[in-house]
C-alpha cells in the first residue's frame, strides 16, 4: 500500500531488494535498515543507510545549499553576546561600550 502526495508512505515491503536493471543502484531492506547503493563500481558503493534512530552518509557528499547544524545538547546558559561582551569588559576593570561604569 502507496499513498503518494507531499510525502511517500509505505506500509509494507515484499522484497529486500530493489535494484535498477542496467547498474549497480539498489536500495536494500531489512528489519532494522535501509541501504542506499549507487555507482558504476562492480556492486556500487554503499551511499546512505537509514534506521530507526537517525543514519549515515557513507563516501563524500555536497550541498547545492549551506548547511547548518545545530545540537541542542550543547546549549546551556545561553545569553546575548553583548552581554556576556559587557560583563567581561566590567569584570576586567573596563568600561563597556553603552554601559554603566562599574560601581565601588
Amino acid at each position: 500500500f502507496v499513498q503518494l502526495g507531499s510525502s511517500l508512505s509505505v506500509s509494507r515491503i515484499m522484497t529486500d531488494t530493489i535494484k535498477h536493471f542496467s547498474g549497480d543502484t539498489r536500495a536494500v531492506f531489512s528489519s532494522d535498515k535501509i541501504e542506499l547503493y549507487a555507482g558504476p563500481t562492480a556492486g556500487g558503493q554503499r551511499s546512505l543507510t537509514v534506521t530507526g534512530d537517525g543514519g549515515t552518509l557513507h563516501g563524500a557528499w555536497s550541498s547545492d545549499a549551506t548547511v547548518t547544524t545545530s545540537d541542542r545538547r550543547l546549549k546551556r546558559n545561553i545569553e546575548p553576546l553583548y552581554r556576556t561582551i559587557a560583563e567581561q569588559a566590567i569584570q576586567r576593570g573596563g568600561q563597556a561600550q553603552g554601559g554603566a561604569a562599574p560601581q565601588d
